[in-house]
């Protein structure tokens, strides 16, 4: 899946965590604060929104109470499903494990703003 989604151009980068089925629970409760991006490699607006997603994440990495995370819908059907994501892309916020807030693709300014409010709702800020 990863040379297929780097051929496309929406190949997630370091910061940026990849999540699998496996993996996504563990995820989402790894910090006070996840945030994740519901992406597809055969998605346009996706592949326009990834750069914006992966800038702001290599910006706050230095907060240790936040992650970001990538689920590509196709590889993770059950995450996915469980959150009944209908769009992509998709980004949801989760506090302490819970999901609480979507939202669709936005500036690098605007998922900055979404990002602090939800570490705001965690106490953090």
């Amino acid at each position: 899946m990863r040379l297929i989604a780097k051929l496309l151009g929406v190949d997630k980068p370091l910061t940026t965590i990849e999540a699998s089925d496996d993996t996504f629970d563990e995820l989402r409760s790894s910090r006070r604060v996840v945030i994740v991006d519901f992406w597809a490699t055969w998605c346009g607006p996706c592949r326009r929104f990834s750069p914006v997603f992966e800038r702001v994440a290599t910006q706050l990495k230095h907060l240790e109470d936040l992650r970001f995370v990538a689920v590509d819908v196709d590889a993770c059907p059950k995450a996915a499903a469980a959150l009944q994501i209908s769009s992509v892309p998709s980004v949801v916020a989760f506090v302490d494990g819970a999901p609480v807030t979507r939202t669709g693709p936005s500036s690098a300014a605007q998922l900055t703003d979404f990002v602090e409010r939800h570490r705001g709702m965690a106490g953090l800020t």
